[in-house]
C-alpha cells in the first residue's frame, strides 16, 4: 500500500552579496509553524540599483541618478578668431556660363558654331569675339553663406572685396550688388580691369545690424567685356573671374553663434527603469559656462525629453555669460518635475550663443566650455520602478512522479519605503530564452494582495522599521514540473509610491535598504 510521507526541503530561492555598510534594520526572530528556514536571503537596493553608470551613492548610500560633464559644447579660440577674419571666394568660371546658356536660344547655336567643347578640356583655343557674349543676362546671382553666426550687430571691422580677373581679356567695367541683409545694398564699380589684375574695395561695417540672415547675395547688375574681335585666345577650366570677400578688424556689438542641435547622450540608463509618473523632491539641472575670454553675452536654447512613448516637454533654456569667469543657472523641480514625471527616454537641445566681443579680447589659448550638471536624488514621492536581477538555482533532485503536492513558504521583511511586488520568474534551463512560470508572493495579511506594504518612514523619509509578511503558495502541477526544470531564478521587483502613510510623503532611497526572503518548499511524497 502506499502511504505518503511529509518531508520539508529547505531551498534558498536567493543569494545576493551584502553592502559593504548596510542600514540594518532590527526584527523579531521568524517562527513558522511549518517550515524552519535554515538560510536568509537578503536583497538590497544596491543589488537592484547598482552605482555605475550615472548612477551615484553619495556617503550616505542616497542614490542619486546624476550625469556631469564639462565639455557639452567647446568653442575654441581658433574658431572665435576665424569669425573675425572671415576668407570667403567664388570663381565664376566660363565654363559654368557657357553650361548654363547652352539652351539658350540666342547664345547656343553660336557656341555651337565656335566648335566650343562643354565641358572644357584642359585648353583649348577659341575666338576673342566668343566674350562679348558674356553679360550680365547670362549670370544668376550667387550667395556667400557664413555657416559660423546668423545675426550679427557691429562695433568696428571692414569688409573687402576683391575682383580678379582670370580672363584672358580685360574686363571693361562691371557693376556689383551686395545685399548682406533685409533693406541692405552695397554697390561695387569696377572699370577697366586687366588679365591677371585685382581691384578690391573695402566696406566700413561698424554701427551695422544684419538681422535674421548669414550670407551675402551677390547680384552682377552690369558687365561688359574687351572686344578683341577676331582675336584667337586660350581658354581652360578656370578661365573666368573670383569675387572673394574677407574680414578684418571685426568687433561685435552682438553676434548669434549658432550651437547646433544634437541628441544629449547623458545616458540617464535608470530612467528606463521607470514608469510615467515620477515625482523627485530636489531634481537639480545646472548649466554652466566657463568663459576664459573678455567677451559677455547669454545662452539661450530649448531642452526638449522624449518618453518612450514619444510624450514630449520642453525646458527653455536661458545663462547669462560674464567675462572671464565661470556662470550657472540652475533649474529645480518646478521648471523640471514636467520632463522628470515622463519619464525621459531620450533629450534632445537646440541652442544659440550670443555674444559680444573684439579680436583683442581672444588672448589665451583655453576654449570656452558648456558644461552640464543633473543632479538627480532619489527623495521621491511618486514612483513606479521595475527592477530585476538574475540568480543561479541548483535545483530540486526529485522526479515529478515522486511528488504529490509541494508549497512554498515564506516570509518577506520589508525595508523598502515604497509599497512591493515581488515575484520569481522561473527561467528555463533548457531554452535560454524562455521564462517557464512566475511565482507571485501574495500578503496574507491583507487579503491575498501581491501588493506588499512598504517599510514605515519617519518625517525625514528614512525607514525606521521594516514591515514582514508571510504567506503559503500552493503550487499546480505545472508549475511544479516548471520549478523541477529552472537554474535560474529571475527576481522581478516592482515598487511603487502608492500606500503611502501620507500622500505629501517623500522617502529616501538609500542603497542599503534591504528586503529579507526567507523561503522553503515542503514537499509531500508517495511512498511504497
Amino acid at each position: 500500500m502506499i502511504k505518503p510521507l511529509y518531508i520539508i526541503v529547505i531551498i534558498s530561492f536567493l543569494s545576493f552579496l551584502h553592502s559593504c555598510q548596510e542600514r540594518i534594520i532590527e526584527i523579531n526572530e521568524w517562527s513558522p509553524e511549518l517550515v524552519t528556514p535554515i538560510v536568509n536571503a537578503t536583497i538590497t537596493i544596491e543589488d537592484l540599483i547598482p552605482e555605475k553608470g550615472t548612477t551615484e551613492y553619495d556617503n550616505n548610500n542616497l542614490i542619486h541618478l546624476a550625469f556631469r560633464s564639462d565639455t557639452v559644447y567647446v568653442l575654441p579660440p581658433e574658431f572665435l578668431l576665424d569669425v573675425t577674419g572671415l576668407n570667403l571666394d567664388t570663381l565664376v568660371t566660363l565654363e559654368q556660363l557657357a553650361l548654363d546658356a547652352q539652351n539658350n536660344p540666342s547664345v547656343a547655336p553660336l557656341i555651337n558654331l565656335l566648335g566650343l567643347e562643354i565641358p572644357f578640356p584642359e585648353s583649348q583655343v577659341i575666338p576673342g569675339a566668343l566674350f562679348s557674349l558674356i553679360t550680365a543676362d547670362i549670370t544668376d546671382p550667387f550667395n556667400f553663406q557664413f555657416d559660423e553666426f546668423s545675426n550679427a550687430s557691429f562695433n568696428s571691422g571692414q569688409l573687402v572685396v576683391e575682383i580678379t580677373n582670370h580672363l584672358p581679356v580685360s574686363i571693361d567695367s562691371t557693376s556689383i550688388q551686395l545685399i548682406p541683409g533685409p533693406d541692405i545694398e552695397w554697390h561695387i564699380d569696377i572699370i577697366d580691369l586687366n588679365p591677371g589684375e585685382i581691384a578690391n574695395q573695402t566696406i566700413d561695417l561698424t554701427g551695422l545690424v544684419i538681422e535674421e540672415s548669414n550670407n551675402i547675395e551677390v547680384i552682377i547688375n552690369t558687365l561688359q567685356i574687351e572686344n578683341v574681335g577676331a582675336d584667337m585666345v586660350e581658354i581652360t577650366p578656370q578661365t573666368g573671374f573670383e569675387v572673394s570677400f574677407s574680414l578684418s578688424n571685426v568687433g561685435f556689438q552682438n553676434i548669434t553663434l549658432p550651437l547646433g542641435g544634437d541628441t544629449v547622450d547623458v545616458d540617464l540608463a535608470l530612467f528606463e527603469d521607470f514608469d510615467s509618473g515620477l515625482i523627485l523632491e530636489n531634481p537639480r539641472f545646472t548649466l554652466k559656462v566657463d568663459n576664459p575670454f573678455i567677451l559677455s553675452g547669454s545662452l539661450d536654447g530649448v531642452l526638449l525629453a522624449f518618453s518612450q512613448y514619444n510624450t514630449q516637454e520642453s525646458l527653455l533654456i536661458d545663462l547669462d555669460i560674464l567675462p572671464n569667469t565661470t556662470s550657472t543657472v540652475t533649474y529645480y523641480v518646478d521648471q523640471i518635475g514636467d520632463i522628470i514625471a515622463l519619464p525621459p527616454q531620450n533629450l534632445e537641445y537646440e541652442a544659440s550663443a550670443n555674444i559680444s566681443f573684439n579680436a583683442d579680447d581672444l588672448i589665451g589659448n583655453d576654449p570656452l566650455q558648456l558644461g552640464v550638471d543633473i543632479d538627480f536624488p532619489l527623495s521621491v514621492n511618486a514612483a513606479n520602478l521595475s527592477l530585476t536581477d538574475t540568480i543561479l538555482f541548483d535545483g530540486i533532485n526529485y522526479d515529478i512522479s515522486q511528488i504529490k503536492n509541494m508549497s512554498v513558504h515564506y516570509n518577506l521583511i520589508n525595508g523598502f519605503p515604497l509599497v512591493t511586488e515581488f515575484n520569481l520568474i522561473l527561467h528555463d534551463s533548457v531554452d535560454s530564452s524562455n521564462n517557464l512560470d512566475t511565482l507571485n508572493f501574495l500578503n496574507t495579511n491583507n487579503s491575498e494582495s501581491n501588493i506588499i506594504a512598504p517599510a514605515i518612514v519617519d518625517e525625514t523619509g528614512e525607514v525606521i522599521e521594516s514591515v514582514i509578511s508571510s504567506g503559503i503558495l500552493n503550487l499546480t502541477d505545472l508549475t511544479v514540473n516548471n520549478l523541477l526544470n529552472t537554474n535560474k531564478i529571475i527576481v522581478d521587483v516592482k515598487l511603487s509610491s502608492s500606500g503611502f502613510q501620507n500622500d505629501n510623503q517623500y522617502v529616501k532611497i538609500y542603497s542599503d535598504y534591504q528586503c529579507l526572503l526567507k523561503a522553503g518548499v515542503e514537499i509531500e511524497l508517495f511512498l511504497d
